[in-house]
C-alpha cells in the first residue's frame, strides 16, 4: 500500500482518517517530543562555550507536548534545583549594572539566534516522524 502525501496538513488529515483522533493525536505528541530533543540537544551544544558551573544545562528541560495553549507544543525552560530561570532573562537580553551602564554578556541572544536556526531541523524531524508512522 503506498499512499502520496505532500504537507505537514495532509499527512494529519490522513493519519485522522486512518487511525482517528485519539491516534493522531498520540502519534502528533510523539513527533513534538523528538522535534523538541532536537531543540534541546541543539540548546545544549549551544550553551557548551559558556558553560562555568554547568547549572545552565542540567536546568533545562523539556516539558510536553499539552494543549493549554489551544495548539500541540513542547516547552523548553529553565526549571530547576539552581533557579537558572532568573539568570537566562539577563542573559538573553542584557541589563543595567549599578553605575548605569547597559551590559551586553557574550550570550546575548543565544536563545532566539539557536531557536531559529533549529527551525528547519525541528520541522524536518516532525516531518519525518509523522511520514514514519503512515
Amino acid at each position: 500500500m503506498s499512499v502520496k502525501v505532500n504537507g505537514d496538513k495532509e499527512i494529519l488529515a490522513y493519519i485522522e482518517k486512518k487511525y482517528g483522533t485519539a491516534g493522531r493525536k498520540k502519534m502528533e505528541s510523539a513527533a513534538i517530543t523528538k522535534g523538541g530533543n532536537v531543540l534541546k540537544n541543539n540548546m545544549y551544544d549551544a550553551f557548551y562555550p559558556y558553560r562555568d558551573t554547568g547549572y545552565t544545562v542540567t536546568d533545562m528541560n523539556l516539558y510536553g507536548p499539552n494543549k493549554k495553549t489551544g495548539s500541540n507544543r513542547a516547552k523548553l525552560n529553565w526549571q530547576g534545583p539552581h533557579q537558572r530561570y532568573k539568570l537566562m532573562h539577563l542573559n538573553e537580553y542584557g541589563h543595567f549594572i549599578r553605575n548605569g551602564e547597559f551590559l551586553s554578556p557574550r550570550q546575548t541572544g543565544l536563545i532566539e539566534n539557536t531557536t531559529r536556526a533549529s527551525r528547519d531541523s525541528y520541522r524536518k524531524v516532525i516531518k519525518e516522524e509523522l511520514e514514519k508512522r503512515v
